[in-house]
């Protein structure tokens, strides 16, 4: 169980960085695409859970609770969300994510 926890959170957070790498240049989503794509992200996470079921779907959904959501519709880019509901396991979502810039680092004068 404690394993599974761990695997949720990391997918759970990989969805949220990509959410907020995508906020440059942002189409404006409605809150159905958000809530949409809060539900994939739950059958994506729940493919390959073999036991307690029921505990897990419970821990996702709690962990995409209405901040997710909201986070969502203030932010992500229709282009991302498109993406992410076609993505048909966690490969395919971690595709959806842009690259981060690397950062600027300070010359000496």
């Amino acid at each position: 169980m404690r394993f599974a926890h761990v695997s949720t959170a990391f997918l759970l957070a990989g969805a949220l960085a990509s959410l907020t790498a995508c906020w440059s240049e942002s189409v404006e989503v409605s809150r159905k695409d958000c809530e949409r794509l809060r539900d994939h992200l739950v059958e994506l996470r729940m493919q390959s859970v073999t036991a307690d079921h029921d505990q897990h779907l419970i821990a996702i959904r709690s962990s995409l609770d209405e901040d997710f959501v909201t986070t969502c519709v203030d932010g992500a880019r229709a282009s991302y969300i498109e993406c992410a509901l076609a993505a048909a396991d966690s490969d395919g979502l971690g595709a959806c994510a842009e690259p981060t810039p690397p950062p600027t680092t300070a010359t000496a004068p």
